[in-house]
């Protein structure tokens, strides 16, 4: 029997292809958080097999502060202020995060100011509407898929280019083509889209982390994961820096990493600092679709309960029970370490039999000791969250045992 082993993915609502191909089929289903205001998503070859989810709070769009009527409603009260402040100092301060300083105070002003007392003022300018957590990610939903469709729109035109290369010998290694023969000579420029997930990043991660909090059981009973990197090095410094604050540096010479390959040296085992608690190495199969996921999972699941799939998602999920059960301890990390290369040299004996044989792809598994899911969303939403950190001298006594574990694909 094929044990679930549930990813929910944060703080992204959308999953991208090299995300899937990191996490899928060796995890599933994949869940992802969708905003109340928005429809759920077209079936695809991974949600009809059930290795894709999408999950939405139960209290529907009043979870937001809001129906999902009044939620369309502010969405077009933005636009129209908008349009009412274009090209004014107020949208430029809004769009650099910045709040515009108050007008200067004089004896007129404030004369006037008894004067219109209770009364509106001709030609003040009128605050942006509220922003809820349902609504920036019902706007951060949007933004990240035509990111999604323009990429893959580019990936189409490398592809033509090639063809075409191809077809007229430009990709001959002594070919010298004139000037009319040189396809697409005039390249497009690339996207940007990621100084949006750059610059909204802690709004994001808050927004998601609202949400998050008021989903099923389904879902809470998930694994925490995520392919966003920025997102998982801000969560270390939350962390970390709450550690400082209590007096004592836990932190070595080289300081808290993040996952992926060539990075430093990682910080004390035997502290409560975020950091890797284990690496799985396992096949690359970024040259499969969708269907090509399924049709894999389908011959791994095919080497029965002792030997296939079933048998490594178990060890998977034991790892993870684990980490979040017991103490962060050295000894722990190297038990953990062990146990996760056993788990890749067995996920990649399963692929080689399947006919997927490749280069390995990293995914990590981040702890943040003492804390629990709650602690992790609660420093999602600002650096003070999480439940009150005993005396750093009290480490590892008097610290609560158990990790969140998040499983972070690189």
């Amino acid at each position: 029997m094929i044990m679930p082993l549930p990813l929910l993915l944060f703080p992204g609502t959308i999953l991208r292809p090299s995300t899937t191909v990191a996490l899928i089929p060796w995890f599933g289903p994949l869940m992802l958080l969708r905003p109340p205001s928005l429809e759920p998503e077209p079936e695809s070859p991974l949600s009809a097999a059930g290795l894709v989810r999408q999950v939405a709070p139960q209290a529907g769009a009043e979870a937001a502060g809001g129906k999902a009527g009044e939620l369309a409603g502010l969405l077009k009260q933005w636009e129209q202020w908008v349009r009412d402040h274009a090209g004014s100092a107020d949208l430029a301060a809004l769009k650099a995060g910045v709040k515009p300083p108050p007008p200067p105070e004089t004896v007129r002003s404030l004369m006037n100011d008894i004067k219109d007392f209770g009364e509106p003022k001709e030609g003040q300018s009128a605050p942006p509407p509220e922003v809820t957590a349902d609504l920036f990610l019902h706007v951060a939903h949007i933004r990240d898929r035509e990111a999604l469709e323009m990429d893959s729109m580019l990936g189409k035109v490398d592809e033509g280019h090639k063809r075409l290369s191809e077809i007229i010998g430009l990709n001959q290694a002594d070919a010298t083509p004139a000037d009319y023969e040189e396809a697409f000579l005039e390249r497009l420029p690339p996207l940007e889209y990621d100084l949006d997930d750059q610059k909204h990043l802690e709004r994001r991660l808050a927004a998601w982390a609202v949400l998050a909090g008021d989903l099923g059981a389904e879902a809470a009973e998930a694994w925490l994961a995520t392919a966003n990197l920025p997102a998982v090095q801000l969560l270390m410094e939350r962390h970390n820096s709450r550690l400082s604050s209590l007096g004592k540096d836990f932190r070595s010479p080289a300081g808290a990493t993040m996952p992926g390959p060539g990075v430093g040296a990682p910080p004390p085992a035997d502290s409560p600092m975020a950091q890797e608690a284990a690496r799985l190495v396992l096949p690359d199969l970024s040259g499969l679709d969708q269907e090509g996921l399924v049709e894999l999972r389908a011959k791994l699941k095919a080497g029965g309960d002792a030997n296939g799939l079933g048998a490594l998602q178990q060890g998977v999920a034991g790892l993870l029970a684990k980490l979040s059960r017991e103490k962060w301890s050295a000894d722990l990390r190297d038990e953990a370490s062990a146990q996760a290369r056993e788990l890749a040299e067995k996920a990649t004996a399963l692929a080689a039999q399947a006919g997927a044989e490749g280069p390995g792809r990293g995914i990590s598994i981040l702890v943040f000791p003492g804390l629990s899911r709650v602690d992790l969303l609660a420093l999602m939403r600002s650096e003070s969250g999480g439940a009150p950190l005993p005396a750093p001298e009290n480490w590892p006594q008097d610290w609560p045992a158990g990790s969140c574990p998040v499983v972070v694909p690189w």
